[in-house]
């Protein structure tokens, strides 16, 4: 949240209610299976947390969460894919652009919201009951 935004106090409501729905998404997930220890289960986590704020009244998918589209994404899963099951160093270079332009900025969360979306889809969940669904069981399916 840019604090120094000066539409924020337009778009606080909106931007506040999706902010607080991610953020209590991640609390209940630390509850249950944790919240991640790997790349995969980062990615996880936080597509969890996009489609939930994307399950709010309004519907909108974060901005964060569909960055990258078509090419380019498919090119950062195969980048993506042989590091899903390793320790997460930093969260910088896969969610903050500390690699650009090889991972581009929110290029996690965008990854992340793909394959929790898709499988979300497949089996008739939401993101707000698929809380504990553990990581390993969304990604067999990625």
């Amino acid at each position: 949240m840019d604090v120094e935004n000066p539409a924020l106090s337009v778009t606080f409501e909106k931007v506040f209610q999706s902010f607080f729905a991610h953020e209590i998404h991640h609390c209940a997930r630390r509850g249950m299976p944790g919240y991640a220890d790997t790349l995969g289960q980062a990615l996880v986590t936080e597509g969890l947390a996009c489609c939930f704020e994307s399950e709010l009244p309004d519907g909108t998918v974060p901005m964060y969460a569909s960055r990258i589209c078509g090419h380019a994404l498919t090119q950062f899963r195969a980048l993506a894919t042989p590091a899903l099951h390793q320790s997460i160093s930093g969260w910088g270079e896969w969610f903050f652009g500390e690699r650009e332009p090889e991972i581009p900025m929110c290029a996690g969360y965008t990854l992340g919201y793909e394959i929790v979306s898709t499988w979300l889809r497949r089996h008739g969940e939401t993101a707000a009951a698929a809380y504990g669904v553990p990581a390993s069981q969304i990604l067999a399916e990625a």
